[in-house]
């Protein structure tokens, strides 16, 4: 198993609930799509842990549901929130940044952008994106 791991020992659970997932009955054609540990398995695990615990979290049958949805709509809007802040912080910054001096309007111009991946994606979609 190309996917095995030396030093992670805390992540059993989320191997283990992967391997029932995509196990089929046949090891020779058994593929798990975990990368190698050295080679970006860490972002892999972070996504099943979010995968697996929504799932857990939200099932109908968890008994302490609807306080746990609750708590984290509650959550995501103060993240929002924060969120929407944070910009209105950085935008201000840069604008004063950008007062100051030609050489930092220059500078400032060439700007990247980057998305938050969705944390639904497959490995497929995100090794396409």
């Amino acid at each position: 198993m190309p996917w095995q791991t030396t030093k992670n020992s805390k992540d059993g659970g989320i191997f283990l609930m992967r391997h029932m997932e995509t196990y089929k009955g046949d090891t020779k054609t058994w593929e798990t799509r975990f990368r190698e540990e050295k080679h970006g398995q860490v972002a892999q695990i972070i996504k099943m842990r979010v995968k697996y615990n929504n799932a857990i979290l939200s099932s109908k049958l968890n008994e302490k549901r609807q306080p746990i949805m609750k708590e984290g709509l509650k959550l995501y809007n103060e993240a929002a929130v924060n969120r929407v802040l944070n910009l209105v912080i950085q935008s201000s910054q840069l604008s004063q940044k950008e007062q100051r001096t030609d050489h930092n309007k220059r500078s400032l111009k060439k700007k990247t952008v980057t998305f938050a991946k969705n944390l639904t994606m497959t490995f497929e979609e995100e090794d396409q994106a």
